[in-house]
């Protein structure tokens, strides 16, 4: 049977006092035990012969040989920069509010459409390389994404209001506490990429947030 794992997604409603964000949802959720064979994370469907995903898996470490793309999980950093781009502004807002609009504008793009839009080298191929990144390595990749997305909207949110307010120690307060989760939330999925696995665990991600 596989391996039953849980999937964190945060809440996150940042309140004066409560560090971060003070409640974490959690999604139970069944996932692959992290074997590469006979699971096509594409489609999520299992595969007649295990052996072709392990032929694609190998074949797609071959065409990324010599890119920035990881040999072994087949995800690359250069998504990461994305949220780096939104941690930049969530420092700026403080000294500078009407950076709130910036914020305001940022969206979170998935993995494939980033490097559709990327005119960095070998960028198609990253995208096509993520469809055979295993299981074990993309599943907690997405988490951490997920985690940094809904944290980084909630924190636009209630800083937009701080600033509306005019409230400068809140929209500091909000401004650091996020950018300090945010930071940690991004080594920890560069850490994936480079092939740890298990880096979301409960404990880890309330120590992120104040919780507990």
């Amino acid at each position: 049977m596989p391996r039953q794992s849980r999937y964190f997604a945060v809440e996150s409603r940042i309140e004066k006092g409560y560090g971060v964000a003070n409640s974490l949802t959690t999604r139970g959720a069944s996932f692959p035990n992290g074997a590469i064979l006979g699971f096509d994370t594409v489609n999520d469907s299992v595969i007649p012969n295990p052996g072709i995903r392990e032929s694609a898996y190998a074949a797609m470490q071959v065409r990324v040989a010599g890119t920035n793309i990881n040999a072994t999980t087949l995800l690359a950093t250069d998504y990461l920069n994305h949220f780096n781009e939104i941690i930049m502004l969530f420092d700026l807002v403080p000294d500078a509010p009407e950076c709130i609009e910036d914020c305001r504008a940022w969206r979170n793009t998935g993995y494939a459409e980033h490097f559709a839009q990327s005119s960095i080298a070998d960028s198609a191929l990253a995208a096509e390389a993520y469809g055979h990144s295993p299981a074990k390595y993309r599943e907690p990749f997405d988490a951490a994404i997920e985690e940094m997305t809904v944290l980084a909207q909630s924190a636009i949110g209630q800083m937009g209001l701080a600033v509306e307010a005019e409230d400068d120690e809140r929209v500091r307060q909000i401004a650091e506490d996020t950018s300090k989760a945010l930071r940690t939330l991004v080594d920890m999925a560069s850490a994936i990429i480079h092939g740890e696995t298990n880096t979301l665990q409960q404990s880890q991600i309330d120590e992120i947030l104040g919780i507990g």
